[in-house]
């Protein structure tokens, strides 16, 4: 029986510029940081919740080898869509805009509430919607 999902992995090209970029643009906030056999064992996590975490995973020939590692690589950028309920999906589209991210489609009133389609610094999409109950502002 499955009790908790506890990590999604992001494979990132450079750990500390997604750091940055998950907690800055998107205000995820750190988890874990530290070293365990020479790998760097990094996450972050949704202010206040415990799980899921997302472990943002480098990956190395040394490590997985060359075709593991590739097929690694390839995932960069091509995750499916996250979908994260937030405050306000304008002002953290634009945000995630000011630190290299991307609008793909701007927040607009659909059948899910007000909600943006964004990609992060890599080009992974997130599909924020507004949790905020007074659309009318």
């Amino acid at each position: 029986m499955i009790h908790v999902l506890r990590y999604l992995t992001l494979v990132v090209p450079d750990q500390d510029q997604a750091l940055a970029f998950y907690t800055g643009a998107m205000g995820f906030e750190l988890r874990q940081d530290s070293r365990q056999g020479g790998e760097r064992r990094l996450s972050i996590g949704i202010p206040g919740q415990d799980w899921p975490q997302i472990a943002l995973q480098a990956t190395s020939v040394a490590r997985y080898g060359e075709a593991t590692h590739q097929r690694k690589l390839a995932q960069i950028g091509n995750n499916p869509t996250w979908v994260l309920a937030v405050d306000d999906c304008r002002q953290l589209a634009e945000r995630m805009r000011r630190h290299g991210g991307r609008v793909l489609v701007e927040a607009a009133v659909g059948p899910d509430g007000q909600a943006a389609l964004v990609a992060d610094c890599y080009g992974n999409s997130w599909y924020l919607v507004d949790e905020r109950q007074d659309l009318g502002a």
